[in-house]
């Protein structure tokens, strides 16, 4: 591992630029405990974070990105699983072991082929054998009566007026009796 040193040596009198002014950020805008080399090597600079938040939140103005960023870098739990994320994706071989890791589970591959053969089972039965079957009259449309005692429920007769409004409007527009 290369990290780099809390305080370069300094060079003709002057101090140089410690870990912290390379990141970009103050000490104290630091979460405590985290390792300021770490975040530069795997994470970038302040400038680096600011850039990939924009990059992954479109709705993100600059001044809300170095908001947000300034934010993350105070949550340490956050900051080392987001680079122990981009150490595991520069492995050689990630995103192989990623797709083999999620396809060698039976439970995964069952899940996919119960979706598969579960949508086109039902949009096979809808399409080929029900929609035939009612536009020809041989089946009927399913009428299930609700008690009226269940909350909720209308009385009957109101049920039935809104019904039969219903019926009659459905019967007069699709004769054409309310089109000009």
């Amino acid at each position: 591992r290369a990290y780099a040193p809390l305080r370069s040596p300094p060079n003709d009198g002057e101090a140089a630029p410690t870990i912290y002014d390379r990141l970009g950020f103050s000490e104290d805008a630091v979460a405590k405990g985290l390792d300021a080399g770490q975040v530069l090597e795997h994470l970038g600079t302040r400038d680096d974070l600011v850039a990939k938040f924009l990059k992954d939140n479109k709705k993100f103005d600059q001044a809300k990105a170095e908001e947000e960023v300034d934010k993350f870098m105070m949550d340490r739990e956050m900051v080392e699983k987001y680079i122990a994320w981009e150490i595991k994706k520069k492995a050689p071989d990630f995103q192989r072991n990623a797709r083999d890791e999620a396809f060698s589970d039976p439970s995964v591959i069952g899940l996919y082929a119960a979706w598969l053969v579960g949508g086109a089972g039902l949009a096979y039965f809808k399409n080929v054998i029900a929609a035939p079957k009612f536009a020809s009259g041989e089946w009927e449309p399913l009428h299930i009566p609700v008690p009226s005692w269940l909350p909720g429920q209308q009385p009957r007769e109101a049920m039935e007026a809104v019904t039969s409004l219903g019926d009659a409007f459905h019967h007069h527009v699709g004769a054409g009796h309310f089109l000009g």
